[in-house]
């Protein structure tokens, strides 16, 4: 089954990230850390992944009054299809 793919990351430094343009509050800031967790757990599964950034952007928007926002980058050398 294909995953519809709205982010992704380099594993190597500098850490590139690439994140769907079109995601807007809790799935964007979800894509944000499941995209962190690549990076610094490089060896978890990706169900892990998914179930933990998931976890953390729940309890962050049930504990905490947030808007997360994308900010306009001009020059971005990288657009998410």
């Amino acid at each position: 089954m294909a995953r519809k793919v709205l982010g992704e990351v380099s594993l190597s430094s500098p850490y590139n990230m690439a994140i769907r343009n079109s995601l807007k509050g809790q799935e964007l800031f979800e894509t944000f850390l499941h995209e962190c967790l690549h990076t610094i757990l490089p060896d978890w599964e990706e169900q892990a992944v998914d179930e933990t950034s998931e976890d953390i952007a729940k309890a962050f928007y049930q504990l905490f009054d947030i808007n997360i926002k994308r900010k306009e980058r001009k020059n971005a050398k990288h657009k998410p299809k």
